[in-house]
């Protein structure tokens, strides 16, 4: 949280726009859509953003079809993106038992930032305490509602530095089809990209939330330290601006 015990997040958007998005928070509060309505009806309130965040995700996620391997995503915070993974898995590929969808946090901010991590501060990007646990009884709600008896997935919190070596070391099974990173800093980036290395496979996706933004150099340095930018082929999509990806290849 900052000094005003808010959590730090950078707000984007013109004055009019930010002012557009508080309204539809107050409508989506103050809806008289029936509860029993109102879960079918949430595309009303939905920002350009969330939607096109679901677009980049489906597109990601077609391209790891026929490739065989877990999901693993390297920043989950209030679980959003979890949340489409495990709808997009249900959806389009319901009978694919080896698909495993593992999210990685410490739910408690960024443990700590180095020189190349622009002007995070440690603590920035928290959520509230005991979230983890939260997480997890909504995404059972949501196996349930989805039909979903078999969840296979897992949250995984604590540093991702830590906490990957030792997951990878319980799982020596580990394929990845595709890997995504979310965590803005180049330390943890560098890390886990690093581990991950042994595990990918030709046509492995790994993705990148910040590569090439000016906010968050660091994570673009650790991909060219890491992989190299002249030895991968960077991609985006149409939906999003700053997310990329390359196809190992």
């Amino acid at each position: 949280m900052d000094r005003d015990g808010r959590w730090n997040v950078q707000r984007s958007g013109s004055p009019t726009q930010q002012e557009a998005q508080a309204a539809l928070v107050r409508r989506l509060q103050q809806t008289a859509i029936p509860a029993d309505e109102l879960l079918d009806n949430l595309p009303l309130f939905a920002s350009r953003h969330a939607v096109g965040r679901i677009l980049f995700w489906h597109a990601l996620y077609q391209r790891i079809l026929e490739v065989h391997g877990v999901v693993l995503l390297f920043g989950v915070r209030w679980g959003r993106d979890l949340a489409i993974l495990q709808t997009l898995r249900s959806i389009l590929e319901p009978g694919n038992a080896t698909r495993r969808i593992v999210g990685f946090d410490t739910f408690e901010g960024f443990p700590s930032v180095s020189d190349l991590d622009g002007a995070a501060r440690p603590g920035d990007y928290g959520v509230a305490a005991g979230h983890a646990d939260v997480l997890e009884e909504l995404l059972r709600d949501r196996d349930a509602e989805e039909g979903n008896p078999y969840p296979r997935r897992e949250i995984v919190p604590g540093d991702a530095t830590a906490t990957l070596p030792q997951w990878l070391a319980d799982h020596p099974e580990t394929v990845v089809a595709l890997a995504y990173f979310d965590m803005d800093l180049h330390d943890p980036t560098r890390a886990c990209l690093e581990a991950i290395g042994p595990y990918v496979t030709r046509g492995s996706v790994i993705g990148f939330d910040e590569v090439g933004h000016p906010g968050w150099p660091g994570e673009t340095v650790a991909l060219r330290e890491v992989r190299g930018l002249d030895r991968v082929r960077l991609r985006r999509t149409r939906y999003l601006g700053t997310p990329s990806f390359f196809v190992v290849e």
